[in-house]
């Protein structure tokens, strides 16, 4: 399973960005697949993500921006992530998904694209402690 993880620089949850990894691990050892990890290297969720991977054994790979195109290097990035790597899931990382518009520009690119995709935000991990305490399952991927 190929999974693009895309993650705001200003998240500092690493133990969640690391339980995500975990649950995409087991996924993919239920399902006998090979789990890539694939970043674009920004600090943050992405680091977290590829520290924990290296200390795993899980394989990820990073897509760097070209910066010296400005600003929208970084959606440029987002595009040829997802032609290019043809990830079978994007999640994406911020304190507020729909105001950061890197992450949501991934997002609507890889649902428009018909992959599965993922938001984790304040709201979500407050539905996931609800979740937790109602001993209901924990997220699902759309």
């Amino acid at each position: 399973m190929r999974v693009i993880l895309c993650g705001s620089p200003q998240w500092n949850y690493d133990q969640i960005v690391v339980d995500e990894v975990v649950k995409l691990r087991r996924l993919c050892r239920d399902k006998a697949e090979k789990l890539l990890i694939i970043t674009g290297g920004e600090v943050g969720p992405e680091r977290a993500a590829e520290s924990f991977c290296k200390k795993l054994g899980i394989d990820f790979m990073t897509q760097q921006a070209i910066t010296v195109l400005g600003d929208s290097s970084y959606f440029r990035r987002n595009e040829l992530m997802i032609k290019y790597h043809k990830p079978d899931l994007v999640v994406g990382i911020a304190h507020k998904i729909d105001e950061n518009q890197v992450i949501y520009h991934l997002l609507q690119i890889a649902s428009m694209k018909g992959i599965k995709t993922k938001a984790i935000d304040y709201e979500s991990l407050s539905k996931r402690h609800d979740e937790i305490v109602s001993d209901s399952a924990i997220g699902s991927y759309s």
